[in-house]
């Protein structure tokens, strides 16, 4: 059995949500777990909230994240710990390159 889908309740949801206004609280270290695993996306064929609210604020993003604020907070923490990612590879590559030993004596 499908679960009904109600658009105008969702576009509804989705401006209450964007106004940001008392959201609910989200412990720090859900966003960073999230920023560090990534989070759940739409189905990638179709998704009916993410066509008519937009990819920012689906349901999928509106049921993970209280406010848009938390939501941008993980884009910027996700791209942060990217980039430490990369560096972390980049940094193992140049070790291996000089022949340098991560153990220290």
């Amino acid at each position: 059995m499908g679960i009904l889908f109600d658009g105008w309740e969702d576009q509804k949801q989705t401006r209450n949500w964007e106004q940001d206004k008392n959201p609910e609280p989200m412990k720090l270290g859900e966003l960073i777990d999230s920023a560090i695993s990534g989070h759940k996306e739409c189905d990638p064929e179709f998704c009916g909230s993410k066509y008519l609210c937009g990819d920012e604020s689906c349901f999928c993003i509106r049921a993970r994240f209280p406010s848009p604020s938390h939501y941008k907070a993980y884009l910027i923490l996700r791209e942060f710990g990217k980039e430490l990612l990369f560096l972390k590879i980049l940094a193992s590559l140049s070790k291996e390159t000089l022949g340098i030993s991560s153990h220290r004596n």
